[in-house]
This record gives C-alpha cells, sequence and structure tokens, in this order.
C-alpha cells in the first residue's frame, strides 16, 4: 500500500490560511445581511411613507440642521465638519473643507480650536470600532494583508501615525487599523493631535499670510 505524505512545508511565497471556509461563510453572510438591509431601506423610502416615522422624521431634522450650519460655514458647521469628515468610512477633503471655513468671517483661532475637536471625537470612535470589532476584521481580512499592516505599524509606529496625521492621508482607516491592533491609547493621541495640529497650523499660517 502507498502512504500518502501530506506536505507540511510551505514555500516563501505562500500564506496558509485556517478557517478559510468559514471567513468565506461570514463574509457571504455578512454580504447578504448588508444587501437585506439596504434593499429594506431603498423599500421604506421609495414605497412606503418613511417619513411618518419617528426616526426618520428625526433623522432629517438633524440632517437639516447639519447641512445648514455646514453650508451657513457657522463655527458649529465647523464642528460637524471635521466630526463627520473624520470618520474611516466617509471620504471628505478636510484640509481643504477647513480652507473653506477660513474665508468665513470667524475667528480663525477659534475655529482652529473647534475644527481639532471634532476630530477628536471622530478619531476616538474610529479606534473604538477597530477595538470592538477586531474579531470581525480577522475574519474578513486576508491574513497576508493583516499582518503586513500590523508589521508595518509595528516597525513605524508612532512614526507612522504621526506621519498619517501630518500629511493628507488616510489617517481615518490608519485610526480604525490601531483599534484592531489595540495600539496604545496615549501614544495615539499624542501624535495624533501632534501631527493635525501642525498640519492645520501650517494651513492657517499660510492663509493668513496670503490673504
Amino acid at each position: 500500500m502507498q502512504i500518502l505524505q501530506s506536505r507540511t512545508a510551505f514555500l516563501p511565497h505562500e500564506t496558509f490560511e485556517y478557517g478559510a471556509r468559514k471567513k468565506r461563510q461570514t463574509l457571504l453572510l455578512s454580504s447578504v445581511t448588508a444587501l437585506f438591509l439596504l434593499l429594506l431601506t431603498l423599500y421604506f423610502f421609495l414605497f412606503a411613507d418613511a417619513s411618518s416615522l419617528p426616526f426618520v422624521s428625526l433623522l432629517n431634522s438633524a440632517a437639516s440642521k447639519v447641512i445648514a450650519e455646514i453650508s451657513g460655514r457657522t463655527l458649529l458647521g465647523a464642528f460637524f465638519a471635521s466630526l463627520f469628515g473624520g470618520l474611516f468610512f466617509i471620504t471628505v477633503p478636510t484640509e481643504a473643507v477647513f480652507i473653506m471655513f477660513l474665508k468665513a468671517d470667524l475667528n480663525p483661532y477659534l475655529l482652529f480650536f473647534v475644527y481639532i475637536s471634532g476630530f477628536v471625537l471622530s478619531y476616538t470612535l474610529n479606534y473604538f470600532v477597530g477595538l470592538k470589532l477586531a474579531g470581525l476584521s480577522k475574519k474578513i481580512i486576508t491574513p497576508r494583508k493583516f499582518y503586513r499592516i500590523k508589521g508595518y505599524i509595528n516597525r513605524h509606529g508612532a512614526l507612522a501615525v504621526f506621519v498619517f496625521n501630518v500629511l493628507p492621508l488616510p489617517s481615518q482607516a490608519l485610526t480604525t487599523i490601531l483599534g484592531v491592533f489595540r495600539y496604545n491609547l496615549a501614544r495615539f493621541y499624542l501624535f495624533f493631535l501632534l501631527g493635525q495640529a501642525i498640519k492645520y497650523s501650517l494651513i492657517l499660517l499660510s492663509y493668513s499670510s496670503l490673504f
């Protein structure tokens, strides 16, 4: 009888993935659930009288208030702009928005403080989303990508946090990943605030010198 031996050695470019079938099932279930919720939402807004629902009315009222404040370029609008623009799932050129508010008749230093305050809240939310959904993230993200990002953060650490925040890079997404890896929260706040403060101080000083 010929005995077949299983291959236990892997080539350098190979990555062994535990529970691959379970991860695919989890991803499929998540996708189906998201599609169902999307279709349900579309049904309410297109075919049902959704405006009569209390939570929809409250949501519309809140959204109108936020849009009005941002359009009016008020200090509260600046806070809303950085609060929502700082969320990892919303893509907004927050630097350009800050310049838009600088053109309004607002105290530039108070505007700077309010704008950074919005980032503190949104980036904190990003971090804790990564922290609380770490298990699901590890199931969906492939091992190769997950550990490559983890290795990058381990190698560069604080420098990566600072560079992503001082430059117009996707620091919102990085913050969520830091939460997944349980990066030290005190160090995160230090280099996140340092990077954002330097970036928006430079924008403020440049705008003031030009106009």
